[in-house]
């Protein structure tokens, strides 16, 4: 009787890890790749950054950025090109941790340098991969905290990830200069 439930409790297991990991998850598909906003005197565009994209840039291996379609536990990576110009008369503390993204009734914040880092690390066994990936973190993904004096332009990559769908509308939102003015860019997928 025991090794009977012993049996049946491995193929139910087998069974589930072996659908999680032939789940075809799609790849996400801008109607727009570019959209822009402004607000007292900041001007931004994002521009969404495609797997393909990233991976041509990066390398596939080398590419932090790639979401892994096959996990059991499934974590979209959304990743921006965000480009702000500060057009006003005073200086524009851009802080990462304040913006967000509303994607399929979830709302995330954007993931920082030292996050995407230390969670490569933790997938890495070798440390092989995550030593070659966090070069390229540091150089691509914008700043934590950055002051964006008059007259000049923040640009890097924005991160948000998340066990996110592949279709509807998603809107990322990014402080102003003043309290309660935002930037907001609306995507669809």
């Amino acid at each position: 009787m025991k090794s009977i439930l012993i049996r049946t409790v491995f193929y139910l297991t087998l069974s589930v890890l072996f659908m999680a990991c032939a789940t075809k998850r799609p790849a996400l598909i801008p109607v727009a790749a570019t959209v822009s906003a402004e607000s007292e005197g900041l001007t931004a565009s994002l521009t969404f950054r495609d797997d393909a994209g990233l991976n041509r840039e990066f390398g596939n291996e080398a590419n932090p950025y790639r979401t892994e379609y096959n996990k059991m536990q499934f974590r979209r990576r959304m990743v921006f090109e965000l480009t702000l110009s500060n057009g006003a008369s005073q200086d524009y503390r851009f802080q990462l941790a304040d913006c967000e993204l509303q994607y399929g009734g979830k709302t995330v914040r954007a993931t920082s340098a030292f996050q995407l880092i230390e969670e490569w690390r933790l997938m890495d066994s070798s440390r092989k991969m995550a030593a070659q990936k966090e070069p390229i973190i540091k150089k691509t993904l914008v700043a934590t905290q950055k002051m964006v004096p008059p007259g000049t332009t923040l640009r890097g990559l924005v991160l948000f990830q998340g066990n996110l769908p592949a279709h509807g509308l998603a809107r990322i939102t990014i402080p102003g200069i003043e309290e309660r003015s935002y930037l907001q860019f609306d995507y669809e997928f």
